[in-house]
This record gives C-alpha cells, sequence and structure tokens, in this order.
C-alpha cells in the first residue's frame, strides 16, 4: 500500500498514523505514555509504538522505530531519529529533491509534484505540536500538516 510520507527535520521522532499501522496489521508495542501538545492547546497521549517498522520509499529498503499518533493528513512522519541514520543529507526545496547515502548507496528521493505546488501550500495549515512525557517535560516538536 503506498503510504504519504512527511520527511520533517523539525521533529526529532518518527510516527505513523495509528489507523494505517491497524490497517497495516503491525505488531504495537505498549509504551510509556507521552503527551502530545498541539499548538491550539489540545492534547492527545502516545501510548503504543511499532518497532522496526519496514517501508520501501523510491525503491529503497528503510527500517525504523514508529511511534503511533492519529495523523490524518499524512501517513507517517519521519524525523531526525531516521534522518541521523543518513550520512550526509543534501537538500534542493525548489526541485523537492533529497539525496543522501546510506551504508555507501547514493539515494535521490523526489518529492511528489502533483498539482501546483502554491496551491498545495495555500490548502495547508501549518501548527507546531509539541511531545512531552507524564511530567511535562518537553521531549519534541512536531510540524503538523493538516487542513485549514
Amino acid at each position: 500500500r503506498p503510504l504519504h510520507i512527511l520527511i520533517d527535520s523539525d521533529s526529532t521522532h518518527n510516527f505513523l498514523d495509528v489507523q494505517v499501522a491497524k490497517k497495516l496489521g503491525c505488531k504495537m508495542e505498549a509504551l510509556n505514555p507521552l503527551q502530545v501538545t498541539m499548538a491550539d492547546g489540545n492534547k492527545l497521549k502516545i501510548e503504543a509504538i511499532v518497532k522496526n517498522f519496514s517501508w520501501i520509499l523510491q525503491h529503497n529498503n528503510f527500517q525504523a522505530n514508529m511511534m503511533l499518533i492519529p495523523l490524518g493528513c499524512c501517513d507517517m512522519v519521519l524525523g531526525i531519529e531516521w534522518l541521523v541514520t543518513l550520512e550526509d543529507i543534501i537538500w534542493n526545496f525548489d526541485k523537492l529533491k533529497m539525496e543522501f547515502t546510506l551504508a555507501g548507496k547514493r539515494h535521490v528521493l523526489k518529492g511528489s509534484t502533483q498539482g501546483n505546488v502554491k496551491t498545495i501550500l495555500n490548502g495547508v495549515h501549518l501548527s507546531m505540536i509539541q511531545v512531552c512525557n507524564d511530567e511535562g517535560i518537553l521531549l519534541q516538536k512536531l510540524l503538523h500538516f493538516g487542513n485549514p
């Protein structure tokens, strides 16, 4: 099943949409609850993780742990936790291209070019959400994309 993946250098962890994980039949493991506070003040709890989730991204095989959260607008968020496993990264935002080397092999990822990028951006609502533990200690930020 194709996944809509957001690569987010402002997110320290990786996330998989809860409903996507269920549809894929992923083995979900309990996690010490983490609190997610969205920019509008709404709070969610992350209580499960999928360990060693594997996926193919443009003919490249990858594997990482994924915290489960209701994302809605995308299926998966790849954050710093995944990005640090890559070697030097070259970004070209104009061409929606990301190049990196992993295990001695060069990879080039190209973003979706379906539709006009300006039109897509006009239809996107951006907000920050923060992941905190039960004591309220900030663990991470996630750039959340959703409909306005």
